[in-house]
């Protein structure tokens, strides 16, 4: 039997609407019958729904779990991220990849639904043949697709609209942050690719994620360093290892605050 990511995503996106309620989500369908999952735009969102979010870009066959971390003797939130399949969990699946520009509506495309799309050269590296009747796309906004810009990506999957599945969640939530940190082995996997290292040699991967949060509600704190929070990450496997950093826009267990214009403005990074 075929691999279908889609498929497998679709199942997952689909206990992840039964649980809306639960996981502070909020689900909608769209005049043409497409499914919006909000997970943290004009939802609540929350750690679990950025755990399953990111479960959902990599078409369940990697795992994402919390994993608190010490360091200097502080707690912080943090993520282990594991694949037996990293090269198509990760970079057929997970990757940001497709830009979706249509009629001034603007987001990065991820998730198994690009696969049907195509649009990256990146699949013929893997070479890998998405098949299936269903799209599921992982979008990184905070505006709600409407119901043209579906119908756009379902044609492009080559899927009927009412097929299609869109979360949406902006990297400045809960449930962004969390699916930004939950990338480390993405991260790692696309630079081993962008060296013209053969990613289908790696075989199990694991990689743990920390961000770091300011526990104040003005932004830059005093003292505090105006720099991005990193994310560390690690992809190992037999035939060799890397280690990458990449900066993500928010914190695994919250957003960083913006900057109050009355009273404070933001800092150059350094």
């Amino acid at each position: 039997m075929t691999l279908s990511l889609n498929d497998r995503a679709l199942e997952l996106a689909n206990r992840l609407a039964g649980d809306a309620e639960a996981l502070g989500v909020t689900v909608s369908t769209l005049s043409n019958g497409a499914r919006v999952i909000d997970c943290g735009a004009h939802a609540a969102g929350g750690f679990e729904a950025g755990r399953r979010f990111a479960e959902i870009c990599m078409a369940g066959l990697g795992t994402v779990a919390a994993a608190p971390l010490v360091l200097d003797g502080r707690w912080l939130p943090g993520l282990t991220v594991t694949t037996d399949r990293p090269a198509i969990a990760c970079l057929a699946a997970q990757y940001a990849g497709w830009r979706l520009d249509y009629e001034g509506y603007f987001a990065m495309g991820s998730g198994p639904g690009r696969a049907l799309i195509h649009a990256e050269e990146l699949y013929d590296d893997l070479d890998w043949d998405e098949r299936a009747n269903a799209a599921v796309l992982c979008l990184e906004t905070r505006e709600p697709p409407s119901a043209q810009v579906a119908e756009f990506v379902a044609e492009r999957a080559g899927v009927p609209e009412s097929a299609l599945t869109l979360l949406m969640a902006p990297t400045a939530s809960i449930a962004g942050g969390v699916q930004i940190a939950a990338r480390v082995v993405e991260t790692a996997l696309h630079k081993l690719h962008e060296l013209e290292f053969d990613v289908r040699r790696v075989v199990p991967a694991s990689a743990v994620a920390r961000c770091r949060r300011w526990r104040t509600t003005t932004w830059p704190p005093s003292g505090a360093p105006t720099t991005p929070c990193s994310t560390a990450a690690r992809s190992t496997s037999p035939s060799r290892a890397t280690t990458t950093t990449t900066r993500c826009a928010a914190s695994c267990s919250g957003f960083r605050p913006r900057p109050r214009r009355t009273t404070a403005s933001r800092s150059p990074a350094s």
